[in-house]
């Protein structure tokens, strides 16, 4: 008797869910675009919409949707984007990081450091650079083949890389290892 009533004293101690977050809470993002503004930058995300994807029946709705907000840094952007999306941004499953062109010329290595140190996001997706054209704009193209976009963009990239050999995929890890490496950079060559 005196071990139940000891599991039970200690079952009240154990912590159960205490970080858990419930999925209509989230707004999940699949693509992150960073764009470069006058006095800051400009982040741009692609989230999709559960409603859109779950639908049994085929909607005339966009299965994502895109909310871009001006901002000084790309913590303050995905906060302040929480003002237009009812939901809290989750970037665990992100697929692709874009960066406008003028912003890769400027310097990545504080969105780098941000999606690299942040405990959420894993870094299996692709980094790409919009050439002549913003980064929002590429989110904002929506596919026909594919429901989710950045899936979409991933998965050409990834066959791309793999069958024809145009393009080279570079993932998160892979592009900080480039730059930090002595006698290595990050380069395009036309595609990227």
């Amino acid at each position: 008797m005196k071990a139940f009533l000891m599991l039970c004293i200690c079952s009240l101690l154990l912590s159960g869910c205490w970080s858990s977050r419930e999925l209509n809470e989230l707004a999940i993002t699949v693509a992150v675009g960073i764009d470069k503004a006058e006095d800051g930058i400009i982040v741009t995300v692609q989230l999709i919409n559960p409603g859109d994807i779950q639908a049994k029946t085929p909607t005339n709705g966009p299965s994502v949707t895109t909310f871009s907000i001006k901002a000084s840094s790309v913590m303050e952007g995905l906060r302040k984007i929480t003002t237009k999306s009812p939901r809290k941004i989750y970037l665990s499953h992100l697929r692709m990081l874009v960066l406008s062109e003028s912003m890769a010329e400027d310097g990545i290595a504080e969105v780098l450091d941000f999606f690299a140190r942040d405990h959420e996001v894993r870094t299996d997706y692709f980094v790409v650079v919009a050439k002549n054209t913003k980064a929002s704009s590429v989110l904002n193209v929506l596919t026909t083949i594919e429901k989710i976009p950045a899936n979409h963009m991933f998965a050409s990239l990834d066959v791309s890389q793999r069958i024809w050999a145009p393009t080279r995929g570079v993932k998160l890890n892979e592009l900080i290892s480039n730059l930090t490496s002595e006698g290595k950079q990050a380069y395009y060559q036309g595609y990227w």
